[in-house]
């Protein structure tokens, strides 16, 4: 890529780098390349330039590539010394890149709630008092619950009733969670869009609805283990006190 005399004058004093030798290429199906480094670092290497990564090639990853953080910018070294970049942003270029891209999700998110607002509100009043009870939590502790999350656990509710209403006990929804999953899907017809993730709490939540309905409303929510309980609406926000 052709760098900006801004972005050029940055980066020739840029030492915010990580430098690792690739080991493995794997073309992807949208023309880019998933390179696997030495220590098993991994990253994706855009398809925006002619330069192609190789076994035996270094890579300069700009930013906090250890620790699964964002990469701001890409070098590919060939091993005669040629040094190709593939994408290069300033921090505070990726800092604005980045704000643009959370505003835009949040826009994304705020627009299909308000395209999917009545089907949630009509599975919610068909849901049992105590899945109510549920997402009534999680709605209080967090404002932006419906419109972050709730079709997601939603989702994950309506699932649990479903394999609840088949399986009635709490045996035997355990030994359906034992099964293979085209025996699952004999057994009960759940929806065939479920991630791990999703078909986990929505057989946990059957089993607590069967076994100890109170339950249901306690559990912690299905990405709570990814954005965190308070995030989520598990437990109260702690409100910081101002220094006056």
């Amino acid at each position: 890529m052709m760098l900006t005399a801004k972005q050029a004058r940055y980066k020739r004093t840029d030492l915010d780098y990580t430098k690792k030798t690739i080991e493995e290429v794997r073309h992807s199906s949208d023309g880019g390349y998933s390179v696997t480094c030495t220590d098993c670092l991994g990253c994706y290497v855009d398809n925006v330039s002619d330069v192609i990564p190789e076994i035996g090639d270094t890579i300069r990853l700009y930013g906090n590539a250890e620790w699964g953080g964002i990469i701001r910018g890409i070098d590919i070294i060939k091993p005669n010394g040629e040094s190709h970049t593939v994408r290069y942003n300033t921090p505070k270029e990726q800092d604005a890149l980045h704000k643009k891209e959370l505003q835009k999700m949040k826009d994304d998110k705020k627009k299909k709630f308000k395209e999917n607002k009545s089907k949630l509100d009509e599975a919610y009043r068909n849901l049992p008092e105590v899945f109510q009870k549920r997402i009534n939590k999680f709605r209080k502790n967090n404002r932006n619950f419906r419109v972050d999350y709730e079709d997601y656990e939603m989702f994950c509710c309506t699932e649990a009733i479903k394999i609840a209403d088949k399986l009635k006990t709490g045996d035997a929804i355990k030994d359906f969670h034992k099964l293979d999953y085209e025996d699952q899907i004999k057994l009960v017809d759940i929806d065939p869009g479920h991630s791990g993730n999703t078909f986990g709490i929505a057989v946990a939540l059957a089993y607590q609805y069967v076994t100890t309905p109170d339950n249901v409303a306690l559990m912690h929510g299905a990405l709570a283990p990814l954005v965190g309980s308070e995030e989520y609406g598990c437990v109260p926000r702690i409100r910081k006190k101002r220094n006056i």
